[in-house]
């Protein structure tokens, strides 16, 4: 997106509607893997096991529309480098169905499970000072009146919509930022991203084959910026570009590159026995805890 927009590339709104369903599908499936990592404390097998078959349902969706397991594989400036069926519009709906009726499950299990509460319920804190004073950005950041969400601020691709902002403005209220409450806002959260998904579908069934492939785009000297909103948090990108067209630098920060600013802080007073939980947590991976 941020090479589209440096070098001028109009990219047709069927291309910017597969790449929103398929971001919001990369969306259940990371806060499902998290999910999965909760529930994992609990040993609920029940709930562990909804987990892994939505994960299991949507790889296989990924891998049978774009040819991968994943979807960062599939760009190219100003288009996708595969088709979209109708096989694979209804593939897509299968799966969201699918989703959903598990999703519901879930969200049942979760409120009705005892262990998460206690095991869970006002442990690691990220307090609001923590959220302004740090900018952390993220589904933990929205709480109270804070919003960071990108897709509501600055909306790109097809965010736009008003319908997708409606859904997206009903995060709904949660006071406490603990680990509880941060499942609680996840499964929210998974939620919006299925009604996204399902109202494009209904919407547009966006049935796409692939363009011809552009040569090397022509970028125009200076710096630019793009921001998107990722399960975890904002990535933002800077790019500068010489005279020649040629990028110069590239500056990327992740979502944990700013979130782990609050790991101290919330972290006082934990037991030893609830350090790996901790900061799983906080969606942060065991190789960022090497870091």
């Amino acid at each position: 997106m941020l090479v589209e927009s440096a070098s001028g590339i109009s990219v047709e709104y069927a291309v910017q509607l597969i790449r929103t369903i398929l971001l919001e599908l990369e969306r259940i499936y990371s806060h499902t893997i998290y999910l999965n990592r909760m529930f994992s404390y609990t040993e609920n097998q029940v709930l562990i096991n909804h987990t892994i078959a939505i994960k299991d349902a949507l790889l296989d969706c990924f891998e049978e529309i774009t040819g991968h397991r994943m979807f960062g594989t599939g760009h190219v400036f100003g288009d996708v480098n595969f088709n979209i069926s109708s096989g694979n519009i209804k593939l897509i709906d299968k799966i969201i169905n699918y989703t959903s009726s598990i999703f519901n499950k879930i969200k049942k299990l979760t409120n009705q499970n005892a262990s998460l509460e206690s095991l869970f319920k006002n442990r690691v804190i990220i307090s609001e000072k923590d959220i302004l004073q740090n900018k952390i950005t993220g589904p933990f950041s929205w709480f109270n009146s804070l919003n960071s969400d990108l897709r509501e601020k600055e909306p790109y691709l097809a965010y736009v919509e008003p319908q997708i902002q409606t859904i997206l403005g009903n995060k709904g209220a949660i006071n406490n930022n603990c680990i509880h409450s941060r499942i609680l806002r996840l499964t929210s959260d998974v939620d919006n991203s299925i009604k996204i998904i399902k109202f494009l579908v209904d919407k547009y069934t966006p049935i796409y084959h692939r363009k011809e492939k552009l040569e090397q785009p022509l970028l125009t000297r200076g710096e630019y910026t793009k921001m998107i909103e990722s399960p975890r948090g904002l990535i933002d990108i800077h790019v500068t570009v010489n005279k020649m067209g040629i990028i110069e630098t590239i500056k990327i920060t992740s979502p944990s590159d700013i979130n782990k600013a609050i790991i101290n802080n919330t972290l006082k007073g934990t037991l030893i026995d609830y350090t790996k939980p901790a900061f799983e947590s906080l969606y942060l991976s065991m190789m960022e805890i090497d870091k």
